[in-house]
């Protein structure tokens, strides 16, 4: 029993090989289908592999679908405290979103990933995109979140600036 869950490692990594020179091999198209079935394989069968989900339904190109399970397994990596994960995955779902709804919240999270995972400048602009797509004291808070982290890090001209910009909700 102990030999035989020894070898399943090398037994998942020996069909990890398999599948991807299966998919290397065939063009474009047939690699999209192939994602797409994969994705849709395991949305029945393993509804909560959300970062596997999103990385399917992404090579599918399948954008929107692909953005939604980044932004889950984002909030799954926050929970795990894996912080760049969630921050790479944010970006994942910003870059494929078609929509501009819920975009601001987007860099929100964007940014508090980047902050705990000690990338404050990263995490500061992050926090002013959130600003710009935001209004009223919302935008405010944002704005203050975003420079005082570009502060911090010195980039004290980029910093002032974004603040004097908005710094109150009518400006």
């Amino acid at each position: 029993v102990v030999v035989a869950a020894a070898r399943v490692p090398q037994r998942e990594a020996t069909e990890d090989r398999v599948r991807e020179a299966v998919l290397m091999r065939s063009d474009g198209s047939t690699q999209r289908m192939r994602h797409l079935a994969l994705a849709v394989s395991l949305e029945r069968s393993s509804p909560g592999a959300f970062e596997d989900l999103a990385r399917h339904f992404d090579a599918a190109d399948e954008r929107d679908r692909a953005a939604r399970y980044a932004v889950r397994a984002g909030d799954a990596a926050v929970q795990a405290l894996a912080f760049d994960r969630a921050a790479a995955l944010y970006l994942l779902a910003i870059e494929r979103a078609r929509s501009e709804a819920g975009s601001a919240d987007l860099y929100r999270k964007l940014g508090d990933a980047l902050l705990h995972a000690g990338s404050n400048a990263p995490a500061g602009r992050a926090y002013l995109e959130a600003a710009r797509r935001s209004d009223g004291h919302s935008a405010v808070d944002l704005t203050r979140r975003g420079a005082e982290q570009l502060l911090m890090v010195g980039e004290v001209d980029t910093g002032l600036a974004a603040w004097r910009k908005r710094s109150t909700p009518w400006a």
